[in-house]
């Protein structure tokens, strides 16, 4: 009598964790779900530990459940076959989809170039009864321990030849080109780190917006100077004719008035926000007077945000017109009525630069720049001068698709 109560007990307790987990987690009546009102549509057998009893009972009651909702059933067994801890379970054939592990298991995974081991356990699994079975791998060498199958050797050896057809169709499996797939990890992965480089963007642009008003919260007046009403900001978008700009008459006296002397002089600054007020000065360029009572200290934050967005160096392949652009957007974003952008840009665009380019501003002649136009028409004058437009000019009016190109080749 007393071993039929111990089965029954056994029994009871078994169905309750049963009941359990339909009424709170799949859709049953529950007044305590978890989850709120989210169900879930099956259970996970992911069994590497415990006992070895009971999981197949388990598996019975809950697809009986079935007749209510269909409840999918799925294990993600080791690769050593029998498991050692979902083998009767799996013996019931209840399960809709079988995920087998094959990595961190020295008897069957593929190690140092050979498949013989992975062939022999993946037939093994592929006679067990399930809607279907999955080969489990990794996508990352640093993953785990031991199991990483690069996509060349999966393609050729693993499913051509290890697994040269299906089981359900019995047609040959198509080969499968990983380059898609990795092309689409890095774009995805470009795109989260973009979308977090724009959120610190944001954050940085408005803690220097709410520093550059807290500087000036005694302050409401407005700065008058007249240079700040024609900042020549849609120029950069839609740019002046070559004739305007290259005339040798023009060019010459730019280059007379201009005059650059190799001395590397980078401004220096600290993390001190206090004491960046001086930061960005240097001896060509004069920034305009602060209306009475008007501040603007260089902050930490302030640079950070240049360096966000890349110091503009002279090199080859910098661009100084998107440099400009993105150098502008930042001065904006904290843009103050009692400072105004003149003032604002001709402080900060020294320390946008590094390298060449820094050179290249200290070796101007001193005093030479009294306003923001002036400043970006030296900029440009020396990094994006008529000559180099007119050269990608010249390159794009001449590009051609070449005999042997396909079209997205060229």
């Amino acid at each position: 009598m007393s071993s039929i109560k111990h089965v029954r007990g056994l029994l009871a307790a078994r169905m309750n964790v049963v009941n359990y987990l339909w009424n709170n987690y799949i859709g049953g009546q529950s007044n305590s779900c978890p989850l709120g009102n989210a169900i879930l549509d099956g259970i996970d057998f992911n069994i590497e530990g415990g006992t070895t009893q009971y999981w197949d009972e388990l598996a019975r009651a809950f697809s009986g459940f079935s007749q209510r909702k269909k409840v999918y059933l799925t294990a993600a067994p080791q690769c050593p076959f029998p498991d050692a801890w979902l083998n009767e379970a799996l013996s019931t054939g209840l399960f809709d989809y079988v995920w087998v592990q094959f990595y961190n298991n020295p008897p069957c995974r593929y190690s140092g170039g050979r498949t013989e081991n992975l062939k022999d356990y993946w037939n093994k699994w592929t006679s067990i009864q399930a809607g279907k079975i999955f080969l489990g791998l990794l996508v990352a060498l640093r993953a785990t321990e031991s199991g990483f199958i690069p996509s060349d050797v999966l393609v050729t050896q693993v499913f051509i030849q290890c697994m040269p057809h299906t089981r359900s169709s019995g047609q040959p499996l198509l080969s499968i080109n990983p380059e898609p797939q990795r092309i689409g990890r890095m774009e995805a992965q470009t795109e989260i780190e973009r979308m977090a480089a724009q959120q610190e963007q944001a954050r940085l642009a408005a803690l220097a917006a709410s520093q550059v008003h807290q500087q000036n919260i005694d302050n409401p007046g407005r700065a008058t100077n007249p240079d700040d009403e024609d900042l020549g900001d849609d120029e950069l978008l839609n740019p002046r004719h070559d004739a305007e700009i290259a005339t040798p008459a023009n060019r010459r006296g730019r280059q007379a008035q201009f005059r650059y002397d190799r001395q590397a002089m980078q401004p220096a600054f600290d993390d001190d926000d206090d004491d960046l007020d001086g930061a960005g000065a240097t001896g060509s360029i004069i920034p305009p007077p602060l209306a009475p009572g008007a501040k603007f200290n260089i902050t930490s934050t302030m640079i950070q945000l240049l360096q966000l967005k890349r110091l503009f160096c002279g090199l080859a392949g910098d661009d100084p017109n998107m440099h400009l652009i993105n150098f502008i957007s930042i001065c904006k974003s904290f843009d103050n009525p009692s400072v105004g952008q003149n003032a604002i840009r001709l402080r900060l665009f020294p320390l946008s630069l590094s390298g060449e380019a820094t050179l290249w501003l200290n070796g101007l002649s001193p005093d030479s720049i009294t306003n923001w136009r002036q400043l970006r028409d030296a900029f440009l004058e020396r990094f994006f001068p008529p000559s180099k437009r007119a050269q990608l000019r010249d390159e794009i009016s001449s590009f051609r698709q070449l005999p042997t190109e396909a079209l997205h080749e060229t």
